[in-house]
């Protein structure tokens, strides 16, 4: 159950965010936004680099010890006692509801109340501790509003959602028949039981486009992805294919204003960003300041970047830092000390892929990246 009473803090100079897991692998703008949206409210964003998930997985699983293991990597990510804002109600609700009981009569008992109670769900902190106000320079439009259960039942935040939308005044919030009812994901609960899951989400896309539009919003990005999937079924591959060939355009699209912006962060930090206009250049740059003989980047996963995955995508962004650079391979394995532990799926890019149109299926990184962009950023010694 939500707070029976909930005091919100005063607006504070920080915050800790906690990116989550769908979040940081499937719905990244979403995350981005969230901290564009603090920060337009004057709020610094500490992003700690070692979180990983929050371990509710498991825990739904019945998994109780090793959620325990999951989520005590977590508690040491927050020692400043700033709120930490989760964009998503199900995992604000693990930590801030059952954190304490999955800790209860463990030394971390006192620590982990403590953490728990900093959290809070994104658009109710935005709501109620930041008074946000929006203003809509956007087209008509008419959508329907979803809040997952979690959010809603130990979040207590099902209102917060259409306040928000409230404040747009192009925007028309119609309501669905049964707003309270589940979707049909519920983390490992569409897994175990894909049937019903399905059922689920069918029943709550009709009763959305019953409302009379095709457009909805929700705050869980577990919702959002059970339901694109549930409107997907069906639609032939082709259609699938095309629109994600328009995205990838998109995407590729703003590509050059994107990196500009990541520019003028790191250069206003005192990092100087050395530029390849092709894949030559970026191979010679690579071969000059990285592993010599090769021209080699070395990928692989560390305690800070723990998801970084062995498959590259065809457009690969690689930023290194200038401090990390090696005159050989050899010299590379002696100082990370892979004879101690070779990482288990470490992966070398030495330029982009001059034979990736013979790989017919969608196994990305069989002969390297289409497109490959390298960041170098090193210290600047200017005073």
């Amino acid at each position: 159950m939500s707070d029976p009473i909930k005091v919100y803090p005063s607006k504070p100079q920080k915050v800790y965010y906690f990116g989550t897991c769908l979040v940081d692998m499937f719905y990244p703008d979403a995350g981005i936004a969230g901290v564009e949206l603090l920060e337009r409210e004057g709020i610094e964003v500490i992003f700690p680099r070692g979180q990983t998930c929050c371990g509710q997985p498991a825990y739904t699983s019945g998994y109780h010890d090793e959620a325990r293991s999951v989520a005590q990597a977590q508690l040491d990510l927050f020692p400043e006692d700033w709120p930490i804002v989760v964009p998503s109600g199900s995992c604000g609700g693990m930590m801030r509801k059952h954190y304490p009981a999955l800790f209860k009569d463990t030394p971390q008992a006192t620590q982990v109340a403590e953490i728990a109670g900093r959290v809070w769900e994104l658009t109710d902190f935005l709501l109620n501790v930041c008074h946000i106000k929006l203003e809509d320079p956007g087209e008509p439009v008419t959508v329907a509003m979803h809040t997952s259960c979690t959010a809603r039942r130990e979040m207590g935040v099902a209102e917060v959602g259409p306040a928000l939308l409230g404040q747009l005044k192009n925007v028309n919030l119609v309501e669905q028949v049964r707003p309270e009812e589940c979707c049909g994901f519920g983390g490992t609960f569409a897994v175990r039981h894909p049937e019903i899951s399905a059922a689920m989400v069918s029943e709550k896309v009709d009763t959305l486009v019953d409302a009379g539009t095709r457009e909805f919003v929700t705050t869980d990005c577990g919702c959002l992805m059970a339901k694109r999937k549930a409107a997907f079924d069906g639609w032939d591959l082709e259609t699938l294919r095309d629109l994600g060939a328009n995205i990838r355009m998109k995407a590729l699209s703003n590509l050059p204003d994107l990196l500009e912006q990541l520019e003028q962060k790191l250069t206003g930090n005192g990092i100087k960003v050395h530029w390849a206009v092709d894949g030559d250049e970026a191979c010679r740059i690579v071969r000059d300041i990285c592993i010599a003989e090769t021209g080699s980047l070395i990928l692989w996963p560390t305690p800070d970047e723990p998801r970084l995955m062995s498959l590259v995508p065809p457009v690969h962004i690689a930023v290194l830092n200038a401090s990390e650079i090696y005159t050989t391979f050899h010299e590379a394995m002696l100082a990370r000390e892979w004879a101690a532990g070779m990482p288990t799926n470490a992966l070398l890019i030495s330029g982009p892929s001059k034979t990736a149109d013979i790989e017919q299926t969608l196994a990305y990184g069989v002969h390297g990246p289409k497109e490959l962009i390298v960041l170098v950023i090193e210290q600047s010694t200017a005073p």
